[in-house]
C-alpha cells in the first residue's frame, strides 16, 4: 500500500518554481539569446556576470526565466495555474526570487 505524501506549503511552492524552470529545458539558448538578456541586466549585474563567459549565463535561473517570459511562459501566469490561492500568496509574500531580490549572483 503506498501512503499519500503530504507536502507543506513550502514543498508545493518549491516544486512549482523549479518545475516552471525546466520547462526551459526544452528551449534550445544561445549565446545571441544570452547577450540579449545581459543587456536588459542591471549594470551592476552586467559587471558582476561579465567575468564568466557567456555559456555559462545560459543555466542561470534568471536567464531561463528571461527565456519562458520572452516565449509567453510567464511565472506569475504559472505559478497562478499551479498552486493553490493561499499557495500562491505565501509565494507572493516571499517574492519570486528574481535579480532585485538577490536570486542572482
Amino acid at each position: 500500500m503506498m501512503e499519500t505524501t503530504h507536502l507543506t506549503t513550502t514543498e508545493k511552492v518549491v516544486e512549482a518554481v523549479l518545475a516552471y524552470y525546466r520547462l526551459a529545458d526544452s528551449f534550445r539558448a544561445t549565446i545571441p539569446d544570452a547577450f540579449a538578456w545581459y543587456a536588459t541586466l542591471p549594470p551592476n549585474v552586467q559587471q558582476r556576470l561579465g567575468v564568466l563567459p557567456p555559456y555559462e549565463w545560459l543555466s542561470f535561473p534568471d536567464f531561463k526565466r528571461y527565456l519562458l517570459e520572452n516565449s509567453g511562459i510567464s511565472l506569475h501566469t504559472y505559478m497562478t495555474a499551479h498552486l493553490t490561492p493561499y499557495e500562491l500568496n505565501q509565494w507572493l509574500l516571499h517574492g519570486d526570487g528574481g535579480i532585485e531580490e538577490g536570486g542572482l549572483l
